[in-house]
């Protein structure tokens, strides 16, 4: 078997050093179709819409634009109130869970160190120079975590970050998942692998007790040849704990959404949700829109009451899920039309012309504030 990887991150938010289109070949191919992460000291954002659930702290002056964009994103999520942030913050810290982040860039704890303190902390599990293995640079993972721990520090998460920077080789990505999956509560991944994937997809698969998720991905070949192509699907085959994401995004106000490769039964990639992504460079900015979902997935299971299966959140997820109109046309850049766009968008994907197979799970936008409501009324209910 070929150890040789080819790995992509699909219209991410950044790579630094590698431009649009551009190959750069070390161990693996990686490829990188960005627009950049904002970094910490950008200029903060002068006007904050008061439609915004921004905390008296975040002032124009005083906040940069990463809470700006936590707070869009959180209200476009359904928690457009300092009221609802409020009551979501209440029941946050009833569990400290466990998020693994699997790549070969790692995530860095000392560019972190805004985003980190007493709730949210970073160990190394996997990668060089163990256990020194902070790359000490703002590496891809890195930002794309710093994505989600915005959100997860504004509502108040207690969460233990485990880096695994994986070989770039099939085994060292399999056993990476594997370590991952019986650490951890939830498993993020930002690239995606298409060379001998079946030890890779198995891996995952054997793994039930942790929640994967994963940006969908769109490219050239088959998407049966990506570990991406085996997430989960209500109507068919797939691995019941494993989904795929991508955004409604902000830099797209017409309200499209990520094509789907739907050329025949090799292709079996499908979209599981639909999250806001104040960053997404478009349509296919697919990564960070995966650190939101990982935001309202760490949220699930720190407030539950009791520890929820993978299959539990997932169903949550997709239950409360909606097109809420009113919301997403009152936030800017959105409008009515965008709303219009993203309905017939989300038909299209659900009910297909005859010979295509559905390709969206959940019919509508994550909405953490349904989310809660339900866990506040008893959700999981179990015998």
């Amino acid at each position: 078997m070929s150890t040789r990887v080819i790995t992509r991150w699909f219209f991410s938010s950044m790579l630094v050093m590698v431009l649009p289109g551009q190959v750069t070949a070390q161990k693996a191919d990686v490829v990188s179709l960005a627009d950049p992460v904002p970094p910490a000291q950008s200029q903060p954002v002068q006007q904050a819409s008061k439609a915004l659930p921004i905390p008296a702290s975040w002032t124009a002056e005083t906040a940069g634009q990463h809470k700006y964009a936590a707070a869009w994103e959180l209200r476009l999520l359904g928690v457009d109130t300092l009221e609802k942030l409020a009551h979501l913050r209440a029941i946050s810290d009833r569990r400290t869970l466990s998020l693994g982040v699997v790549g070969t860039s790692g995530v860095s704890g000392s560019s972190l160190a805004g985003k980190l303190g007493k709730n949210v902390t970073v160990e190394y599990r996997m990668g060089p120079n163990s256990p020194n293995c902070d790359p000490q640079s703002n590496t891809h993972d890195t930002q794309q975590l710093a994505v989600a721990l915005d959100i997860i520090n504004a509502l108040g998460v207690k969460l233990k970050v485990l880096s695994y920077q994986a070989p770039n080789t099939i085994a060292g990505f399999t056993e990476a998942f594997a370590q991952a999956g019986r650490d951890a509560d939830i498993v993020v991944m930002y690239q995606s692998v298409w060379n001998n994937i079946e030890p890779i997809v198995q891996s995952i698969r054997d793994s039930e007790k942790a929640l994967f998720i994963s940006p969908y991905v769109e490219t050239g070949p088959s998407t049966n040849r990506t570990h991406q192509g085996y997430a989960h699907r209500p109507w068919g085959k797939g691995i019941d704990h494993f989904v795929t994401v991508v955004p409604l995004a902000r830099k797209t106000p017409s309200g499209a959404l990520c094509s789907v490769q739907r050329r025949d039964a090799n292709d079996t990639e499908v979209i599981n949700f639909i999250v806001p992504s104040f960053y997404a460079s478009g349509t296919g900015g697919t990564c960070p829109s995966a650190s939101v979902a990982v935001a309202v997935a760490c949220y699930i299971y720190a407030a539950c009451p009791v520890q929820p299966t993978p299959p539990e959140v997932i169903s949550l997820m997709r239950r409360t899920s909606k097109v809420d109109e009113q919301l997403i046309s009152s936030t800017p850049p959105f409008s009515r039309a965008t709303v219009a766009t993203l309905k017939k968008t989300i038909q299209d994907y659900v009910e297909p012309q005859a010979g295509h197979e559905r390709r969206l799970d959940a019919p509508g936008i994550l909405n953490l504030y349904d989310a809660y409501l339900q866990i506040e009324e008893g959700w999981p209910r179990r015998p």
